[in-house]
């Protein structure tokens, strides 16, 4: 089985597998006139406008399908459905996790299910979702709407908003265009920054694939908010991982060309730094800039850093912070 992005040239054969899936349901609550069974194409082709949907495909036959759109930090969760002779083989719980991953920086997932659909509130409670309201329809059926919040590490400051980089972000940065869709951000030609390079990204990539609760410790987006709440992608902070045995951390902070000479770094590395001192085991805050550098240098003394000796780099000068 492989699941994929679905186009409108799918929809004709995800329209009649949504029409067969839901048969089963017509007969549970007695009622055929659900609305997944009166969709029509055009109302189907008109959801890919505004919706990412995705397929499930064996044997090039579409046995699975589920769709979703983000408003504000929600990401709402759609016609779910599994072929009825591929049930019970994992394909509603793999759709459900991937089209999740389409949308990494949704706080929170919503979803709706009959209250008599117990397979069906099963699987979303073994996922992670829990009941908040339940609406009656008609005699027969009754929704019941659940939700999974998910800790999505954000941090607003004054000027920016830091989003913490996780797997789907790091390797989103390939395409520039998805990249600006998950953060929901401008995100200027340039980028990425001159220090945080492919090299670096892709440590970033392995840190936080191998030990998920490393995200945090690795790179952090840096966004400017205008008056409307635009947001523009501007650089990156962060550290090169969690907290050693001696408790330190080596960080990093780089802005676009454009964006120096008006204090946002030292506004990004002032938020990251509170958020990690939060972290008990976290001791000693550690960072290698060069001599010629003024500004960096400046970033790292109004946050705290002291000068401390010479840096891993030839040429290099280290400062650092001591937390505890």
């Amino acid at each position: 089985m492989n699941v994929s992005h679905a186009t409108t040239g799918d929809a004709q054969d995800i329209l009649a597998l949504q029409h067969l899936a839901y048969q089963t349901e017509a007969a549970r609550y007695d009622d055929d006139t659900l609305p997944p069974l009166l969709e029509h194409l055009a109302d189907l082709l008109a959801r890919f406008g505004d919706r990412r949907f995705l397929k499930a495909v064996e044997a090039d036959q579409i046995i699975g399908s589920v769709r979703g759109y983000q408003e504000g930090d929600t990401c709402f969760v759609e016609r779910l459905i599994v072929h009825p002779d591929c049930r019970r083989q994992g394909i509603g719980t793999t759709l459900l996790t991937e089209i999740e991953s389409l949308f990494p920086t949704a706080r929170r997932f919503e979803l709706f299910t009959g209250t008599k659909s117990e397979s069906n509130i099963r699987l979303y409670e073994r996922l992670g979702y829990r009941a908040f309201r339940h609406e009656p329809v008609n005699e027969m059926v009754t929704l019941v709407f659940m939700e999974k919040v998910v800790p999505r590490l954000t941090i607003r400051l004054n000027r920016l908003e830091l989003i913490a980089a996780t797997k789907e972000l790091l390797e989103a940065e390939e395409d520039l265009e998805r990249l600006g869709e998950y953060l929901r951000a401008d995100v200027p030609a340039n980028w990425p920054t001159p220090l945080y390079d492919n090299d670096a990204r892709q440590h970033f990539l392995r840190v936080v694939s191998e030990n998920p609760d490393a995200v945090g410790w690795t790179a952090w987006y840096i966004l400017l908010l205008d008056d409307t709440e635009k947001r523009t992608l501007v650089g990156a902070v962060g550290a090169c991982g969690l907290p050693d045995g001696d408790g330190k951390i080596v960080i990093g902070y780089s802005l676009l060309d454009q964006f120096h000479g008006q204090g946002y770094a030292t506004e990004a590395l002032r938020g990251f730094l509170n958020w990690a001192k939060r972290e008990p085991l976290l001791r000693k805050v550690v960072a290698d800039t060069f001599p010629h550098l003024t500004p960096s240098i400046r970033v790292l003394e109004k946050n705290g850093f002291i000068r401390s000796g010479v840096g891993t780099e030839e040429g290099s000068i280290q400062f650092q912070l001591w937390v505890r």
